[in-house]
């Protein structure tokens, strides 16, 4: 006769966790990283386990999933400032004690046995009964999964608090569900685990772009052979940026960067763009060629303070062959793109 046959009374027992499970992420702009949690299947879960006290011993043991897979939380951070965070628990992970058998029973919840490792996804009860070496508390270890968090949707959330930078924490408490059987019986226990998160919010904004320069090439002869120039900019960045400002280049209708005359034949005159000063990268075009694109490779105005960045570019040529030119006006558009790093 299997175990899971043999239960004739269902008993109800609740415990407490020995510590809050804690799990920490840092949010620049839409941009989210944990750094104090785990990828596993269905979602993340704290990097350490949590440590139950206390549990009662059984032969065997069917682990639960969370009794309420929607939990809201409210962080809390300076000035009193509070943040709905979303929030979702896929289940639970455990540690097993030990491992002598397993059998599929009825279940709400879907339970994975990897070792001494079982997963159970869902709410309520799993669908697999460990069996266990010996009369024993059935785990030594457990932890919530939490649904991905999606980065955009929490990003929201802080914009609508009308959130500061700062550190935002907030605590809830998961209920999870379990049953063992000891002495034939099957008896339900209940654990009541603290979860403590702490989102670290800085905002990534950029609020405004301000560019001094006029534009105008002043040529500079050298005999009747050759001519040179340049014209400078200032370009500076307003907003909320902790990594800088990203700088970006529209690719050229031509494919190439050149000044151009309106006259027949009158030649072209292809020219550098050098960030000389606040930039991580200082060719961005080269002889007419782009260094730098709007994708993939970015450079980076570097910020003293977050709040605010500044760039010095230069556009020019050198010893341009006068026989290749006309007299007249040689003109070009380029077309930077900014955003706040994150």
């Amino acid at each position: 006769m299997k175990l899971s046959r043999v239960a004739s009374v269902l008993l109800a027992l609740w415990s407490m966790a020995g510590h809050a499970a804690d799990i920490e992420g840092h949010l620049v702009g839409e941009k989210l990283q944990w750094r104090s949690a785990t990828a596993v299947a269905g979602g993340i879960t704290p990097a350490l386990w949590d440590l139950p006290i206390n549990l009662p011993t059984g032969s065997s043991v069917i682990p639960g999933g969370v009794q309420n897979a929607q939990t809201p939380l409210t962080l809390h951070g300076p000035d009193g400032v509070a943040v709905q965070m979303p929030l979702s628990i896929s289940g639970i992970e455990y540690r097993l004690s030990s491992v002598n058998g397993q059998e599929p029973v009825t279940g709400t919840a879907h339970t994975t046995i990897s070792g001494d490792m079982a997963q159970t996804l869902g709410t309520g009860t799993g669908d697999v009964n460990v069996i266990l070496s010996h009369d024993e508390a059935p785990f030594t270890h457990y932890r919530p999964v939490l649904k991905p968090i999606d980065a955009a949707a929490l990003a929201q959330a802080f914009k609508q608090a009308k959130a500061t930078q700062g550190t935002y924490s907030g605590n809830v408490n998961i209920t999870v569900p379990y049953d063992y059987y000891r002495d034939g019986v099957r008896v339900r226990n209940t654990l009541v685990m603290p979860l403590h998160v702490v989102v670290v919010y800085q905002p990534a904004t950029l609020d405004d772009i301000q560019v001094q320069g006029d534009g105008v090439i002043a040529a500079e002869y050298h005999g009747y052979h050759k001519v040179s120039g340049q014209t400078m900019y200032t370009v500076t960045a307003t907003g909320n940026f902790p990594n800088g400002v990203l700088m970006g280049l529209q690719p050229h209708t031509d494919g190439q960067f050149h000044l151009t005359s309106t006259e027949p034949d009158s030649g072209e005159i292809n020219y550098n763009l050098t960030c000389v000063t606040g930039c991580d990268t200082q060719q961005l075009i080269v002889n007419g060629v782009a260094k730098i694109d709007n994708s993939d490779h970015k450079a980076t105005i570097l910020a003293p303070t977050p709040t605010q960045a500044q760039a010095r570019l230069k556009v020019d040529f050198n010893n341009q062959p006068m026989d290749t030119l006309k007299s007249g006006t040689y003109r070009d558009t380029f077309v930077l793109m900014f955003e706040a790093g994150l």
